[in-house]
């Protein structure tokens, strides 16, 4: 398509807030057309809810008020609980309870005589800052109204006072029974505390337990003592068997090696004043040895000799080592028969312990259990002071401060109550015109077609008002002054002008819509005239065989026409006529037939459209509405390119969707869409509205 068509910036309108905007314009349109809707549904409810109140019979309310007045000054030590928190919530709900209602009923049924009492709404509410409720009634009757909001305040005040008397009755009576059964279990865990007392005396009990303590820990001790020298042997006696003598070990000849055993001789290992001599002499004879080895030869006497000396030096070691190791292990037993003797004795003194540590955690066990039976019976002792109080107080928490008001004629509810009347009718009317819109889905703006489709809008055909149409036809004629009307037009012309579809301009282009009454042939014929009104050589067909009307815009006759020719009743000569407007020219549909399609398919068309296309600029066909018959989609695919009219406010969008698509199928180039009769006045009609622009028969001074 070409860029510089006027309305292909129109169709990018996919983005969200585009399209909510478009349900605003819409629904605002809707609006402004039912308009009346929400002032009669609002008028309505305002009628019925005046005859609703009309026919009621007059309402009367009488006023009263209660407050917690002083307070009750109590013995020290004492506490008075009348009721939970929340107190006043639940005063309030106790007086509108159906047994308060029942009651209060029972006391006015000499008002009634034995009639159904009339029904008496009560509303309570708290005074801001204050300790007091303020209660209203509301009834049918004044009378009733007054004695009756007296009655719930004595019922309630009465209602109390049995309340708190049988509580207070029937706690007294639980009460003198926990005492006594109180009593009798601190006795028996007083006797509990002296007879094992009397066994157990818990100052010797603690002595004792001190005493016992002390010796074991130092029985402890001493195990722990005769146990790290056990050890201390153990480790002796293990080093000196993995200790070995020192031996000279010949390397090669006249080199010697000396395994030493000192790093495993720790202090004390040896302790003999003999054997540290013995092993002093060892390490004398082996440097000696060291030192000859170095000069001399194994064989040389001298060094067989310190070879003899220390093999004998050593075997002194090793006679000690084995005495020494005896009297180790002597020891080692020794120690471990005395652990024995003491573990025996530890295990009796922690046995006697824990016998008397438990005597003393028995003894502080039951004297806890007789302070707590104490503390529970002083419990039970004020409780009983205090319940005993309530009974013989007659003081109430909350009292009444001013008795029932006289009655007098309400209607407060009335203008509340018709507001809601008002404001629920608006919004029924509302509702509907939403629902209207929702069911509703006729393009009523340029915006909506440009959501729907891909295809470019080409043009708009503006409605015009019926002053300006003749003899209900909307045509348009040479030097028009209908301004708005015949731009829109000319931008149509120009649009096909300047449009391009590959190498050429379309030339046979086909009108159609989708169903009838869309105003396609009349868009058929100004398009028509503006093409011959600029001076192009135009040619308009009334395809439309079934029920054309281009030969009745023209003042032209129907016969003979495009279907005599295409039956070859006459020559095509024949039918093509020139009008009473330069340049224009008319083929008008003919005889009226039914068979169009198997006519449209036929070779006579063939040759009409190569005749005609040489002949003129412009070929114009109008047919038949795509639903109405199949003439349009089999006529389609022969011309250069189809304008499909969609009408304002007419045109339903699934309609037009399948209509468009149904073309497609055939392989139709659709040119573009022309939206036919928009609403001027709307925000998406914007173009040509500067009538003082049209200088036609005026001064152009400005």
């Amino acid at each position: 398509m070409n860029d510089d068509n006027a309305f292909n910036s129109a169709g990018d309108y996919d983005s969200e807030p585009v399209a909510q905007v478009s349900f605003i314009k819409r629904y605002v349109t809707f609006l402004k057309k039912w308009w009346w809707i929400p002032m009669f549904s609002a008028l309505l409810a305002l009628g019925g809810a005046g005859y609703y109140f009309h026919r009621l019979p007059p309402s009367y309310s009488s006023f009263s008020r209660m407050g917690v007045l002083g307070k009750t000054r109590l013995a020290e030590g004492g506490f008075y609980t009348d009721e939970p928190a929340f107190f006043f919530q639940t005063q309030i709900e106790l007086m509108r309870s159906a047994q308060m209602n029942d009651r209060a009923n029972a006391r006015l049924e000499s008002l009634t005589q034995g009639k159904k009492p009339p029904k008496v709404k009560l509303k309570i509410s708290i005074v801001p800052k204050t300790t007091m409720l303020e209660l209203e009634a509301l009834g049918r009757d004044g009378t009733y109204t007054k004695s009756y909001l007296d009655a719930i305040m004595d019922e309630y005040l009465l209602y109390r006072r049995e309340l708190r008397q049988l509580v207070s009755k029937n706690t007294l009576d639980s009460l003198t029974d926990q005492l006594t059964t109180q009593e009798q279990s601190l006795k028996e865990a007083q006797d509990r505390l002296n007879k094992f007392q009397q066994e157990h005396n818990d100052v010797v009990l603690q002595a004792q337990g001190a005493s016992e303590a002390t010796h074991l820990v130092t029985l402890k001790k001493e195990f722990a003592d005769l146990s790290l020298q056990r050890d201390l042997l153990g480790l002796i006696a293990l080093d000196r068997s993995a200790s070995a003598s020192n031996r000279v070990e010949l390397l090669a000849p006249g080199t010697f090696k000396f395994k030493d055993d000192a790093q495993n001789n720790s202090p004390g290992s040896a302790p003999a004043t003999d054997f540290v001599t013995a092993r002093q002499r060892v390490q004398e004879l082996k440097v000696q040895l060291e030192e000859l080895s170095r000069n001399l030869r194994l064989a040389h006497p001298k060094v067989q000799k310190l070879v003899k000396e220390i093999e004998l030096a050593e075997k002194n070691i090793q006679e000690y080592r084995k005495l020494n190791q005896e009297q180790t292990l002597a020891q080692r037993h020794d120690l471990e028969l005395r652990m024995k003797g003491l573990d025996d004795k530890i295990v009796d003194w922690e046995s006697k312990v824990m016998l008397t540590q438990f005597h003393l955690a028995e003894n502080r066990k039951l004297e806890m259990h007789v302070t707590r039976e104490l503390q529970i019976l002083d419990n039970l002792k004020n409780v009983y002071r205090n319940v005993n109080f309530n009974e013989e107080t007659d003081s109430e928490a909350l009292t009444v401060i001013e008795r029932a008001s006289k009655s007098l004629p309400t209607d407060r509810r009335i203008p509340f109550f018709l507001f809601a009347a008002l404001v629920g009718g608006m919004a029924l009317g509302f509702g509907v015109i939403m629902l209207i819109e929702r069911s509703d889905d006729r393009f009523t703006s340029l915006l909506e077609l440009t959501q729907q489709f891909d295809e470019v809008i080409v043009g708009q055909v503006p409605e015009l008002p019926r002053a300006q149409t003749r003899n209900g036809l909307v045509l348009l004629r040479p030097g028009d002054d209908r301004h708005v009307f015949a731009e829109s037009n000319r931008n149509l012309r120009s649009s096909l002008l300047y449009m391009s579809t590959g190498e050429r301009r379309p030339k046979t282009i086909l009108v159609a819509s989708a169903v009838p009454n869309e105003g396609k042939s009349t868009v058929a014929a100004n398009l028509a005239r503006t093409l011959a009104f600029g001076g192009a050589r135009v040619l308009i067909v009334d395809a439309d065989m079934r029920r054309g009307t281009q030969h009745q815009f023209l003042e032209m006759p129907a016969e003979p026409g495009l279907a005599d020719y295409l039956r070859a009743s006459c020559s095509l000569d024949d039918v093509i006529r020139e009008t009473s407007l330069p340049n224009l020219f008319l083929v008008p549909r003919g005889k009226i037939t039914n068979d169009a399609g198997e006519l449209f398919l036929g070779s006579r068309m063939d040759h009409l459209l190569k005749t005609v296309y040489a002949q003129f600029d412009c070929v114009i066909f109008d047919s038949v509405p795509v639903f109405a018959a199949d003439d349009t989609p089999t006529l389609a695919p022969k011309m250069d390119g189809v304008l499909f009219v969609v009408r304002g406010s007419f045109t339903r969008a699934k309609h037009a969707r399948e209509a468009v698509e149904l073309l497609r199928h055939r392989r139709v180039n659709i040119l573009g869409l022309v939206f036919n009769r928009a609403r001027p006045g709307s925000n998406d009609y914007y173009y040509y509205k500067y009538s003082e622009y049209n200088t036609a028969g005026k001064s152009a001074s400005s």
